[in-house]
């Protein structure tokens, strides 16, 4: 597959008027560069699950039965389900996802987790959909847009969005396992490099099942 590659995206940051607030980001971040390699599909899970433009916005909180996306200021309202539904659900030929970052829906690991008197609780997370759609797409490209602001990172991502492209080639095309190991010798160099996951890919490429090394 040759560019632009298929690539999910916050919809909030193509400036769509999604956010619970009624506006977008896209003043904030580099797209008009990304548009050059990226066909980029839009995806608000939290206008996915139902909720309205504006609305109230939602926030981590830690509870006894673990964390949970609930309402700022209705503290009744729970969608934690839903977003994490909604993330095992969403199925896409793509080659890569562009996350909203701190968002509780969307971040990847940057997004603040609440005390359920209010106050922000240690450590950074996930938010819902984001943790149940990479754990559906484990080897799926994923970066928080944030840090496409670097030219460094972003043409580091973008080469991870073409290994990967490449990859679902060999793997959808009839392959032979001979073919498929010929692939990974020939990314031994990014797979040093981190461009991508050794053991894991490694693994899928040649249709194992040991599901105790991809982890």
């Amino acid at each position: 597959m040759k560019p632009p590659f298929p690539v999910g995206i916050s919809e909030c940051l193509t400036g769509a008027q999604v956010r619970y607030d009624g506006k977008g980001k896209s003043e904030a971040y580099p797209f008009d560069v990304l548009k050059e390699v990226f066909s980029l599909t839009p995806v608000c899970p939290e206008v996915g699950i139902g909720l309205s433009v504006p609305r109230s916005p939602i926030r981590l909180v830690r509870t006894a039965i673990g964390t949970r996306a609930v309402g700022v200021f209705d503290k009744s309202q729970d969608v934690t389900d839903q977003l994490e539904a909604y993330g095992e659900q969403k199925r896409a030929s793509l080659c890569g996802f562009i996350f909203m970052e701190r968002s509780p829906s969307c971040g990847l690991n940057s997004t603040k987790v609440h005390n359920l008197d209010g106050g922000v609780a240690m450590g950074l997370v996930r938010g819902m959909f984001a943790r149940t759609f990479v754990a559906s797409h484990p080897y799926l490209p994923c970066v928080e847009a944030q840090a496409l602001w670097d030219e460094e990172n972003r043409n580091k991502y973008i080469k991870k969005v073409s290994i990967y492209s490449h990859w679902q080639e060999v793997i959808n095309n009839g392959s032979t396992e001979e073919e498929r190991l010929s692939f990974c010798t020939s990314y031994q160099s990014l797979i040093t490099q981190e461009l991508l996951p050794e053991n894991p890919l490694k693994q899928l490429m040649l249709g194992l099942s040991d599901d105790s090394d991809r982890r």
